[in-house]
């Protein structure tokens, strides 16, 4: 008797999602993601808009156990 076959529709989504690459890739997209990050913070410091959204507000909501 011969065996039958199991039908598995992720076998090839699996073989492509662990197979090897190359780590530049990765390091390109890591580097440049924080570049942006750092741009962003940079200009929310330098616009004032961290002191004037978070610090220096007139509303401030409060919290249980925090009043």
């Amino acid at each position: 008797m011969g065996r039958v076959k199991e039908f598995q529709p992720a076998k090839p989504w699996q073989q492509f999602l662990f197979a090897p690459v190359d780590i530049a890739s990765m390091a390109v997209l890591r580097i440049g993601f924080g570049a942006i990050l750092f741009w962003e913070v940079w200009r929310n410091f330098e616009n004032g808009w961290i002191r004037s959204h978070y610090i220096t507000r007139n509303i401030h909501f409060k919290h249980f156990g925090f009043e």
